[in-house]
């Protein structure tokens, strides 16, 4: 069986701020919806190769059974578990190469593979083993997103941005959320807050019952600064959220207040969202909310 993936363990010593914690609660909830945590085998397992002896002698035994081609399934994977334990990160490229290119209906190997490549410092090599995925899926959700990242790593935001609204416009109302939410997040990394949240309110609109993008918007104001237009948020993601994270977003709201009578923040004023609002909703809508998602 393939190694499942495990969410890396956190070092984190001091306590959270209370933007911090938002951003946790919504990592949470994005990666519940979503799955993003792709290869959790390859982040944890990346000890600096052996240098001894019988460490080589190891790679050269496992690298004679790689070229022999001849290993079932499962001893495929456990083969490469071991490869990862010991760094050997050429011979474990070899081998994802062989059981992606004879398992082609599997996404996962690829993109493991593809997460390996960009772990090696091989950018190029890791875009083309996701564009292999997205020619055959182009909506594929984990594909999207690191590809995205691994065009941010290049500087390439606007390549992103523009796959992004086009697989948006192909999905169409109602089946988008999670691509939605990747844009709003491209966006915002690139202080364009009130592109943003426009995406965001588009989003709320399709699937009131979904409390991410409200809680996406609260994030976003809070950022800015603007603590009672991002309580206000929050209040309409409670009233959306299930029983189970109600308690979350109230802690999340009594941080928030605090950390702004603790600063001496003076008091904002949710009109200056409301205006922001009224601004985009005002405008002729096109079709499914697409005006948003026209850009620049």
């Amino acid at each position: 069986m393939p190694p499942s993936p495990a969410r890396p363990l956190s070092l984190r010593r001091q306590p959270l701020t209370p933007l911090q914690m938002g951003l946790a609660l919504l990592a949470v909830l994005l990666a519940a919806g979503l799955g993003w945590e792709l290869s959790g085998a390859l982040r944890q397992r990346r000890p600096e190769p052996a240098q001894d002896s019988t460490g080589d002698a190891e790679r050269d035994l496992l690298r004679s059974r790689i070229m022999a081609g001849d290993l079932s399934e499962a001893e495929q994977y456990e083969l490469l578990d071991r490869l990862l334990l010991l760094g050997s990160m050429p011979e474990a490229l070899m081998l994802l190469e062989q059981m992606a290119d004879r398992r082609s209906e599997d996404p996962g190997l690829r993109l493991m593979l593809a997460e390996l490549r960009r772990t090696q410092n091989d950018p190029e090599g890791a875009e083309r083993e996701l564009r292999l995925i997205l020619h055959r899926t182009p909506a594929h959700l984990e594909a999207l997103q690191m590809l995205t990242l691994v065009q941010l790593e290049q500087d390439r935001a606007p390549e992103a941005e523009q796959r992004l609204r086009e697989v948006m416009r192909q999905l169409g109302a109602g089946e988008r959320m999670e691509v939605g939410l990747m844009l709003a997040e491209l966006l915002g990394r690139q202080e364009r807050h009130q592109e943003a949240r426009a995406v965001l309110r588009m989003l709320a609109g399709e699937q009131p019952g979904d409390v991410r993008p409200h809680l996406a918007r609260a994030l976003s104001v809070m950022d800015q600064g603007n603590t009672a237009a991002a309580l206000a948020e929050l209040e309409t993601a409670r009233a959306v959220a299930g029983s189970e994270l109600q308690p979350l977003i109230d802690g999340l709201a009594a941080s928030w207040s605090l950390e702004a009578m603790r600063d001496g923040e003076p008091p904002s004023s949710v009109e200056s969202l409301a205006a922001e609002d009224e601004a985009t909703s005002g405008q002729p809508e096109e079709s499914g909310g697409d005006q948003e998602l026209r850009g620049r």
